[in-house]
């Protein structure tokens, strides 16, 4: 045991959160799709305020190497909306059962899928950053995942634009999260404790998106994703219905 945590489940989390902070460190976006649906089925527990947390110091991480390319016209649009629904999306986490909560985690998980394949190009007026930041704020509050929303506005970008302001927007969006679920009694001191043993992790996997990052383009990693968020939301529900 490790703070209470079992070794085994630790050990398969360090690993996991290497891999999401990776792709977060490389592409700009992915952690939360990476992490969140094999930290679900490990223990639904880890959602979502251990995820938020480490979601938000991963993004800061980013924020801080690529801040040269921050452009915060725009993100105050999308920030406005993620503040408002991060208080909605934080209600509806601290009044689902276990097995509600993992069902409209897998069908949330899914729509992201399936917003992230639709290649709709969306400009990204004041008007789209609201309503993205809103969606974004409500699903990434009660899954940590967040992610597509934002980035069918910002997926025609150049890729260091992207790395920056999709990851000031989910540092800030994660730090309101946080407190909103705190706010509403869904995170405690046991799930603090959790994110925090698991920074190392963030660091490592910050290091090695060095070595990866000139090789993310190559489009091999996005479908990768989308792929496992799809088997962990379709296993999510199986497990949701005989429970």
């Amino acid at each position: 045991m490790l703070f209470g945590l079992d070794l085994s489940v630790y050990a398969i989390s360090f690993g996991v959160i290497i891999i999401a902070a990776i792709a977060q460190s490389s592409l700009g976006v992915g952690f939360g799709v990476v992490a969140a649906p094999i930290l679900a089925l490990i223990d639904p527990a880890m959602l979502p305020g251990p995820l938020q947390v480490l979601a938000m110091l991963i993004s800061l991480m980013v924020v801080v190497r690529d801040r040269r390319d921050l452009r915060f016209g725009h993100l105050s649009y999308a920030l406005a909306g993620r503040i408002l629904a991060s208080i909605l999306g934080a209600l509806t986490a601290s009044l689902l059962g276990e097995r509600e909560f993992m069902i409209l985690f897998a069908v949330l998980i899914l729509l992201a899928v399936a917003l992230s394949l639709s290649g709709r190009r969306v400009a990204p007026t004041r008007g789209n950053l609201f309503l993205a930041g809103s969606a974004s704020g409500y699903m990434g509050t009660i899954t940590s995942v967040g992610t597509p929303p934002m980035a069918l506005v910002y997926q025609y970008s150049p890729g260091a634009e992207v790395r920056a302001n999709m990851s000031a927007f989910f540092s800030i969006g994660a730090l309101v999260s946080i407190i909103s679920l705190m706010g509403f009694g869904a995170f405690d001191r046991t799930e603090m404790v959790f994110a925090v043993t698991l920074i190392p992790a963030l660091i490592v996997g910050f290091l090695l998106s060095g070595y990866v990052k000139p090789y993310t383009d190559n489009g091999w990693m996005r479908p990768a994703m989308l792929v496992l968020c799809v088997l962990a939301s379709l296993t999510l529900l199986a497990k949701s219905f005989v429970m």
